[in-house]
């Protein structure tokens, strides 16, 4: 009885953990199977993820530093995030990320102007987030605020 005692708390022990939110900078084990992790600092640690994950999962992502690849492109007032050439080309604007670049070296904007098209595939990092109140963002999937030019 002690034995099934002991195993039946230790199950509920591993799943209470298996479940349990991450907390920035620690990765549980939910986050292992959705992020790869980076950074250099405590407090700028970037879940690494694909465009089509945060499309698909994108209450899981919202308010997390995060790292995806996307096309970029600009029109003089506002800097949009796609997650392909194609939705780009479309301009698909339920799939697209309104950019708030952070201040940085080398800021994404000007990394586009010196592209000639005014577009570029890009590695950006920076904070989802879906509550704003800024007009460019009306109709788009979200915002990314504190945005780093990585590539």
């Amino acid at each position: 009885m002690i034995r099934l005692f002991i195993a039946v708390a230790f199950i509920a022990l591993v799943g209470a953990c298996a479940h349990e939110e991450g907390v920035e900078g620690k990765s549980t084990i939910r986050d292992q199977k959705r992020c790869s992790f980076y950074g250099n600092s405590a407090d700028k640690i970037y879940c690494a993820t694909t465009y089509t994950q945060v499309l698909v999962d994108p209450d899981y992502y919202a308010g997390r530093r995060i790292m995806i690849n996307g096309w970029a492109s600009t029109d003089g007032k506002a800097i949009l995030l796609y997650p392909s050439k194609d939705s780009m080309d479309a301009i698909e604007f339920n799939a697209s990320l309104l950019v708030k670049e952070a201040d940085a070296p080398l800021t994404l904007s000007e990394y586009i102007a010196g592209q000639g098209d005014g577009s570029a595939r890009v590695l950006v990092g920076g904070v989802l987030n879906f509550e704003t109140s800024d007009r460019m963002a009306d109709r788009r999937f979200g915002v990314l605020e504190e945005v780093v030019f990585m590539r």
